[in-house]
């Protein structure tokens, strides 16, 4: 089955469905985002009822990552092995839809095309992209250079996880794609780059879409970077009275309740699980403070400068290891039906 999340779609949809059909009959849902144009109306009027071809509508907009939960949920009452998703704006050229389709069908896991941007791709898609793909490195160490792609195959297996996250925009997406690495991997086929000038059909706001995608990662970073200064004020004067080790020790034993306490209410905005949470924390705390301990104690530093640097570059490091962690592994709720992105 093919997922087509649509809103105020144009004719680029029929043109798009009817060079789907010409190559293959696959079933097709359309998933209708409360569209109001008169003009959309009458295209997806056209299409519902056809053969191999059925519409849904939300009553009213809801956002591209409610469409295709939508989608994810008529597929899972179907019974569908896997679902492939394209968008409605002429992006995704018909073969490259079918042929990851026939992908999947051989190997169900999940797919993205990645496209090359080549060419003339709008400024917006350019930036946007490469600005996620950043933000998903940092996340995951994965260097993926098109994390904005709609089109993507995803096996049964994720139907459920995927509609258990609470993102319901264009941050879906993204939250789908780091549990998808996170539990299996993702596989990646190229794809042609297919823009309209001006890219009139796409609906994303580079600005306000693109800060929902990377308010996890904002949040993560202005809040360590407060309590790192913090951190870092404290461990200096005390590191000239007594042993960096010592100094570390005694510093982090004040932040890392705060630390806790801000990752878990400001950043991940965690609600349930705070034992299981705390624990894991811990944990992880407990090694952040093994590593340090051992690198400080061993160098047998001197000089206020040297400390600093180390220090810094001890605390740079694991910063990014700890975002990994705590985002897919701390503060994951999945299993519930929740998720952390927001």
């Amino acid at each position: 089955m093919i997922i087509i999340p649509a809103y105020q779609p144009g004719i680029y949809l029929k043109r798009l469905v009817d060079g789907i059909l010409s190559l293959e009959k696959i079933p097709i849902l359309i998933v209708d985002d409360g569209s109001t144009l008169q003009e959309s109306l009458d295209v997806l009027a056209a299409l519902d009822g056809l053969n191999q071809i059925m519409v849904i509508s939300h009553a009213t907009n809801q956002g591209k990552g409610a469409a295709l939960k939508t989608g994810l949920a008529f597929a899972r009452k179907r019974q569908a092995p896997f679902v492939v998703t394209a968008d409605a704006d002429g992006q995704h050229l018909p073969t490259d839809i079918v042929k990851i389709y026939h992908r999947c069908a051989l190997n169900p896991r999940f797919i993205i095309g990645v496209r090359q941007f080549s060419g003339a791709v709008p400024l917006r898609s350019r930036i946007g992209n490469r600005l996620t793909s950043l933000v998903f490195w940092a996340a995951t160490q994965v260097r993926l250079s098109d994390t904005q792609s709609g089109l993507r195959a995803i096996p049964a297996e994720l139907f459920d996880l995927f509609l258990g996250l609470l993102p319901t925009r264009y941050d879906f997406e993204l939250s789908c794609l780091l549990h998808a690495t996170r539990l299996g991997g993702i596989e990646t086929i190229g794809i042609k780059t297919v823009y309209e000038p001006g890219n009139p059909t796409s609906h994303f706001r580079l600005l306000g879409d693109s800060m929902q995608i990377y308010a996890v990662f904002f949040r993560y970073s202005s809040v360590a970077a407060s309590i790192a200064a913090l951190d870092f004020l404290c461990y200096m004067i005390l590191a000239a009275l007594i042993s960096p080790a010592n100094a570390f020790l005694i510093v982090r034993s004040i932040t890392i309740p705060v630390y806790f306490w801000a990752m878990r209410k400001m950043v991940f905005k965690a609600r349930d699980r705070i034992v299981s949470q705390a624990l894991g924390y811990g944990i992880l705390a407990a090694a952040n403070l093994a590593v340090a301990v051992f690198v400080l104690d061993r160098l047998a530093l001197e000089g206020h400068a040297i400390h600093a640097a180390v220090y810094l570059i001890i605390n740079i490091g694991l910063a990014l290891i700890n975002f990994s962690i705590m985002r897919f592994v701390i503060f994951v709720r999945a299993a519930s039906g929740d998720g952390v992105f927001r």
